[in-house]
């Protein structure tokens, strides 16, 4: 929807569509036939699912149809998922096996996972990571993260950094977050607002892209995505240092090894 949150009413059924058609029409015998009943069937490699906040509800719920009605969903069929950063609705039930990866400063969601988790025994299995915590955001940390983009200077990463301790959102005795960024958005707003506006002031390109976009990655994009980008860049390393709700790469090592030890059938 227009906040950019899955739903399954809305979604359920194109996403459905989407998958059966990408695998029959692109990895059809991929993995060769197996013979069975004196039919040759197709196999398929296996389907991992990733999902964050409603993404993870999402895939949840297609887990728990998949569940009900394989065959409906064929061969559009998980065989492991990974859950960020939500606890799916409790009347769910799906018995592949999931990891739920939660951040240490989400103790409502970190707790209700935990109770699921120590509850599901058949098949499954469930298991859950958690994050390492608050994270400092340093005079360098985007010029680090965003290495890649030419825009972003030790400058202005610096001046970033700057921006932040003053407006109170960085303690600068160890440079974590002193409130949840959530809840000052308008401050933030006021950071990558200046902050796009100073690349555009010294930018020899006419044209500039939000930070950690390229022009390829940029030319798909539709006017109000483009928009969100230029204040994503920020608003979602300052959720990730903050530690509580925000897709992350943390701990996905651990997610891959799960699925490789569980999710291959």
């Amino acid at each position: 929807d227009e906040q950019g949150c899955w739903d399954w009413e809305d979604d359920g059924a194109a996403v459905l569509k989407v998958g059966r058609k990408f695998l029959s029409s692109r990895l059809v015998g991929a993995c060769g036939k197996n013979a069975k009943d004196q039919e040759d069937q197709d196999i398929y490699p296996p389907i991992w699912a990733f999902g964050a906040s409603s993404g993870g509800s999402f895939v949840a719920m297609l887990a728990a149809k998949m569940k009900e009605d394989p065959k409906k969903f064929a061969p559009f069929n998980f065989s492991a998922i990974n859950v960020q950063i939500m606890s799916p609705p409790e009347e769910l039930d799906w018995d592949i096996p999931t990891i739920f990866t939660v951040m240490d400063g989400d103790t409502q969601t970190k707790e209700r996972v935990q109770n699921r988790v120590s509850k599901k025994f058949q098949k499954g299995p469930f298991k859950m990571i958690t994050t390492s915590g608050q994270k400092g955001i340093h005079p360098d940390h985007f010029s680090k993260v965003f290495q890649d983009d030419e825009q972003m200077t030790p400058e202005i990463s610096n001046n970033i950094h700057q921006s932040l301790v003053t407006m109170g959102i960085i303690d600068p005795s160890n440079d974590h977050l002193l409130v949840n960024p959530r809840q000052k958005e308008e401050v933030v707003a006021s950071i990558w607002q200046k902050q796009n506006k100073a690349v555009k002031k010294v930018s020899n390109d006419a044209k500039t892209y939000p930070f950690g976009v390229s022009k390829q990655m940029a030319r798909p994009l539709r006017k109000p995505e483009l928009k969100d980008a230029h204040s994503i860049w920020l608003i979602e390393e300052l959720n990730v240092a903050f530690d509580q709700h925000e897709i992350t790469s943390e701990g996905f090592g651990d997610v891959l090894e799960f699925f490789f030890k569980y999710g291959v059938p």
